[in-house]
């Protein structure tokens, strides 16, 4: 991307990639993020799909690192997705994680005791931040 030399640079491209970027952890970034409460663990109990459950894990987790919401493929997450397995499914055959689809994130999914049907607004009341419209 061309610089601006008219354009006042507060941030570096590397310091917008550490405040706003995909978030990349480490084993130990993992081990904090994805560490569910017993009320969490509950949720993902549910009767949800095994793919939706993951997906549910991952955007709590980047939420409560980056207090944001992101779009990804499932080559993009491998290493958390098999943290998660290992953590929370050990016992599952099936390891083969799929984003769930649009539609399906665009419903989200429903916890109990929210109103909110959509994944992310539940996560964000869930965790007592408001999302700005």
């Amino acid at each position: 991307m061309a610089v601006n030399p008219n354009r006042l640079n507060i941030l570096t491209q590397s310091e917008i990639q550490d405040y706003f970027g995909f978030p990349r952890f480490t084993q130990e970034d993992r081990e904090y993020y994805f560490d569910l409460t017993n009320s969490e663990v509950s949720l993902i109990e549910e009767k949800w799909l095994l793919s939706s459950k993951i997906y549910f894990v991952l955007q709590l987790g980047y939420f409560k690192a980056k207090r944001m919401f992101f779009r990804f493929d499932a080559e993009e997450v491998v290493n958390d997705t098999s943290h998660i397995f290992g953590t929370y499914f050990p016992y599952s055959i099936d390891r083969d994680f799929k984003v769930p689809s649009k539609q399906t994130r665009r419903l989200g999914i429903s916890i109990p005791n929210h109103s909110d049907s959509n994944t992310e607004k539940s996560i964000s009341n869930r965790l007592s931040y408001d999302l700005a419209d």
